[in-house]
């Protein structure tokens, strides 16, 4: 099918209304003065500046969330490998399920969800979420340590 030129009277050439006749009436956009232009300027610069603050932030939560996803199954692996030596259990949360290899590895999956939720959720601003998120890194950074110190006094 081809294209039917807008009449004036706002219809096609089969019949049907179409725009034609509103758009024959929208006024012209009118220029923007020295002061309206700056104005301008100025919120677009705002908001260029807001997007590159979105985009850190994001990057930076998305980099950490790496890093505990990495740490956790570090913990999990260097846990597994402990208790094959003859070690024992610490946390008295995981002790009784420790011995299913994989009990350990679903309930931090799941706990790891639950955080990736809360840290999208949060607003960019909200400097909360991205200090316990930090600090979650440092603690399983110091927990696959610990980990693998005990491991090398066997």
């Amino acid at each position: 099918m081809g294209r039917t030129a807008h009449s004036s009277s706002g219809e096609n050439s089969a019949g049907i209304r179409t725009l034609g006749s509103m758009i024959d009436r929208i006024p012209q956009v009118p220029t923007l003065g020295d002061d309206h232009r700056r104005d301008v300027s100025e919120a677009v610069g705002s908001l260029h500046s807001f997007v590159d603050l979105v985009e850190r932030v994001r990057s930076l939560r998305v980099l950490r969330l790496v890093a505990l996803a990495v740490l956790n199954t570090a913990d999990w692996a260097t846990t597994l490998w402990f208790l094959h030596l003859g070690g024992a259990e610490a946390n008295p949360a995981l002790a009784p399920i420790v011995h299913r290899w994989w009990a350990p590895l679903a309930i931090k999956a799941c706990v790891f969800c639950v955080v990736v939720g809360a840290v999208w959720r949060s607003h960019v601003r909200n400097r909360n979420a991205d200090r316990l998120l930090f600090m979650a890194v440092l603690y399983y950074c110091a927990v696959v340590a610990w980990n693998l110190w005990i491991i090398a006094q066997l």
